[in-house]
């Protein structure tokens, strides 16, 4: 089944070597379908970005306090984007409160890269 990407969509990919992980499309693919921004969840520790810090109740597959690994950040370009989405496991869409909170924390982030805050800045801007 083809799953199209949007924003807030929530997939969990696993890549040899590195197991499962928690995605979520950022950036918005009806003003740009072939440079799509996705982010990564990963476990909190002191010494990560605190930006943008999760609870196990902000979505179902935080299992523990987590953090947006903004300096993962980065885009995927169509049809490769869509290939890793129907070899994921697509979870339930990320609320708005939450991926505003995202958004606006990888805007802020010193560690996201510059070009994916300028893309994202002007989807924003539209």
């Amino acid at each position: 089944m083809s799953v199209a990407p949007r924003r807030g969509t929530a997939f969990i990919y696993e890549a040899a070597g590195v197991g499962k992980h928690l995605f979520i499309v950022i950036s918005d693919p009806t003003l740009n379908a072939e440079r799509i921004v996705a982010v990564g969840i990963t476990s909190w520790t002191a010494a990560k970005d605190q930006t943008c810090v999760l609870a196990v109740a902000d979505h179902e597959f935080v299992k523990h306090k987590s953090c947006i690994a903004y300096h993962g950040a980065r885009f995927f370009i169509e049809p490769y984007f869509s290939s890793i989405l129907n070899r994921s496991k697509i979870l339930a869409d990320v609320a708005e409160p939450l991926l505003s909170k995202i958004v606006t924390g990888a805007l802020a982030s010193d560690e996201t890269p510059l070009d994916v805050q300028e893309f994202l800045a002007a989807q924003i801007d539209r």
